[in-house]
C-alpha cells in the first residue's frame, strides 16, 4: 500500500460535507463547506489500496486486501470523526460491486466508519464522475468524460449538467495490468489489451459518436500519472493524443517490465497499473476517434460531494429518472398518482409507531409510481415484470442497495406475501420492509377501481402484527368488491401470520382506541 497522500487546512467546528469514494486501486476522501454559495474543499485524503487485486477467480475479497481496506478507513475516519454536525456519503465502486463476500467488508467498514456503505453502480458512477467534472472544470459544449479506475471505465457524455450518454465497463488499470501486462511488457501484451478493450466498447461505440462532443476530459489516477509522462516527455500541455500516447507505449515496451519504467511522472505505487491503464485510454481513442484528452483532476468524490448540499443540485435525478421510466414503460399516471396519494396517507399515520426510518417515506413514494412499469410487458405476474426492470435497468440516483429494495417492494406489491422476500439491507432490516411493503399494498388494494379520487379520507392504526384500516361508513356500504378485495388481501397477510381488519367509521371524525396504535418488533 502506498503512503496516504493529504491536504488540510485548520477545520472549523461544524457545517462539513465529507465524501468518501472507496475505489478499486485507490480510496479517496474530501471534507468541504459551502461558503457563500461555493464549495470550498478543506482536506483531503488518498490511499492506494489495490480493491482489485485482492479479488479472486470466485470475486472473493482476501484476507489481506480488506486489512489493508480496514487499516486505511480507521486513519479516513480519524480526519471527520471529530467534525460536529458533518454530513457525510460513502460510496464504493467496481470491486466490491463484483465481490461475493461484500457483506463482510461493508459490516467491517461501517463499524469503522459509523456511516453506511453505498455500493452504486457502474452507471451511476459515470453519472457523478461526470456531475464531478461538471462542477469544477470550464466546460464548453458537449463533453466527453472518461474516467479509468483500478477495476472498471466509466464514460459519460453531457452538456453543462445535463446527461446524454452513459456506460461503464469491466476493464481497469489494476485488472488489465494483471491479465495482460504480467510479467512483461510488450507489443503482443498491447495487442491483446487493445483488442479487449475495443471488444468491450463496441455496444457503445454508435450511440456516442451520434451525439457528437466538441471536448474531451480524462480523469483519475490513470489520467493524471499519464499526463506527468506525457508532460516529462516533453509535451507541457500535458493534452494526451494518440501519437503521444502512441510514444509512451513505446517507452514502456522499451522497459519491457514495471520494475523498469524511469519516465518521469510516473511514482513507483502508479508503475505496475501504468501500462494496463494506457492501452485502456488508447482503446476508447481510437474506438471513440478522440483527437486529443484535456485531464481534469475533479471526479467521483466531487460529484459526491457536489450532490450532498441541495443547494448545489441542478434537478432531482431521482425524480427525473422515475419520469423517465413511466414514461418509458407508459406508466398510468394518474392511477399511479392515486397509490401515490394513499400509500403516502398510509406512511403518515403508522410511521411513528412502525419506527418508519424518514427516508422511507420517498423510497414507498418511488415503488408506488413505478409499481407497475412491468404492466407494458404483460399484466399476468405484472410485479415479476416491474421487479425484473427495477432490478437490472440502469436507475441514476439511486444507488444498488435502493435498487434493490425498490425491487423487492415492487415484486411483493400484490398476490401472495412470502416473508422470506425480505433480507435485512443497510439502513432498511427485514422487518421495516414488510411494514413498507403492507403499506403499498393496501394502497394498491384500495385503488383496484383505478377511478380518480375514489379513495375517501380514511384511518389506519397498527398494533404488532396488526394493521385496523377505518372507512367511512356509507362509502364502505356501497362497494361490495372493496370488502372482498379487502377480504383477499387478509387471507394473503393471514398467510404470513399477519393481520388486517377493516370496519366503518362511526363519525367522519372519530377517536380511536388508544391501546389500537401500539407497535411491536415481532412483525
Amino acid at each position: 500500500m502506498s503512503p496516504a497522500r493529504s491536504t488540510s487546512v485548520n477545520l472549523p467546528s461544524h457545517g462539513h460535507l465529507v465524501a468518501i469514494d472507496l475505489g478499486s486501486n485507490s480510496f479517496h476522501s474530501i471534507i468541504a463547506r459551502l461558503n457563500r454559495g461555493a464549495m470550498q474543499v478543506l482536506a483531503t485524503h488518498k490511499e492506494r489500496v489495490r480493491l482489485a487485486s485482492g479479488l479472486d477467480d470466485q470475486h472473493q475479497l482476501g484476507d489481506e486486501a480488506i486489512e489493508r481496506a480496514m487499516a486505511t478507513l480507521k486513519r479516513m475516519a480519524e480526519r471527520f470523526h471529530g467534525l460536529d454536525g458533518a454530513r457525510v456519503r460513502i460510496v464504493a465502486t467496481h470491486s466490491l460491486r463484483q465481490a461475493r463476500n461484500r457483506q463482510r467488508f461493508l459490516r467491517a467498514a461501517e463499524a469503522i466508519l459509523g456511516y453506511p456503505v453505498e455500493i452504486i453502480s457502474g452507471h451511476e458512477e459515470a453519472r457523478l464522475i461526470y456531475q464531478g467534472v461538471a462542477h469544477t472544470e470550464q466546460l464548453s459544449g458537449r463533453t466527453l468524460v472518461v474516467d479509468i479506475g483500478g477495476g472498471s471505465t466509466e464514460l459519460a457524455l453531457g452538456e453543462g449538467f445535463e446527461l446524454q450518454q452513459l456506460s461503464s465497463h469491466i476493464m481497469g488499470c489494476v485488472s488489465f495490468s494483471e491479465r495482460y501486462f504480467s510479467p512483461r511488457i510488450d507489443e503482443s501484451a498491447f495487442q491483446q489489451a487493445r483488442l479487449a478493450a475495443l471488444q468491450a466498447l463496441e455496444p457503445v461505440v454508435s450511440p456516442f459518436r451520434r451525439h457528437g462532443w466538441h471536448s474531451a476530459r480524462a480523469t483519475s489516477g490513470t489520467a493524471a500519472a499519464l499526463r506527468e509522462a506525457v508532460i516529462a516527455l516533453g509535451h507541457s500541455d500535458g493534452l494526451l493524443t494518440a501519437s503521444r500516447l502512441a510514444a509512451l507505449r513505446h517507452h514502456l515496451i522499451s522497459a519491457g517490465h514495471w520494475q523498469q519504467i524511469t519516465l518521469a511522472g510516473i511514482s513507483d505505487s502508479r508503475k505496475p497499473v501504468i501500462a494496463g491503464g494506457l492501452a485502456i485510454l488508447m482503446a476508447v481513442q481510437e474506438a471513440l476517434g478522440v483527437d486529443g484528452f484535456e485531464f481534469a483532476g475533479a471526479g467521483l468524490r466531487e460529484g459526491v460531494l457536489y450532490e450532498m448540499d441541495a443547494t448545489m443540485r441542478h434537478h432531482d435525478i431521482r425524480q427525473r429518472t422515475r419520469a423517465s421510466l413511466m414514461a418509458r414503460y407508459n406508466v398510468d399516471r394518474e392511477h399511479a398518482g392515486e397509490v401515490v396519494r394513499v400509500a403516502l396517507a398510509l406512511w403518515d399515520q403508522t410511521a411513528e409507531h412502525w419506527e418508519l426510518p424518514a427516508n422511507s417515506r420517498t423510497l414507498l413514494e418511488h415503488a408506488a409510481w413505478l409499481h407497475e412499469i412491468g404492466l407494458d410487458i404483460n399484466s399476468k405476474g405484472v410485479q415479476r415484470h416491474s421487479a425484473y426492470i427495477l432490478a437490472n435497468c440502469d436507475l441514476p440516483g439511486f444507488n444498488q442497495n435502493e435498487q434493490q429494495l425498490l425491487a423487492t417492494l415492487v415484486r411483493c406489491h400484490r398476490k401472495r406475501f412470502k416473508r422470506d422476500e425480505f433480507r435485512d439491507q443497510p439502513g432498511y432490516c427485514a422487518r421495516i420492509q414488510r411494514r413498507l411493503s403492507r403499506l403499498l399494498r393496501l394502497a394498491v388494494v384500495l385503488n383496484l377501481a383505478r377511478q380518480p379520487g375514489y379513495v375517501p379520507r380514511f384511518e389506519v392504526r397498527v398494533h404488532g402484527r396488526r394493521m385496523v384500516l377505518r372507512l367511512p361508513s356509507a362509502w364502505l356500504a356501497n362497494r361490495e368488491l372493496v370488502s372482498a378485495d379487502l377480504a383477499r388481501e387478509a387471507a394473503f397477510l393471514a398467510s404470513a401470520e399477519l393481520e388486517l381488519r377493516w370496519q366503518a367509521l362511526a363519525t367522519d371524525n372519530p377517536e380511536l382506541d388508544a391501546d389500537e396504535h401500539r407497535s411491536e418488533s415481532d412483525d
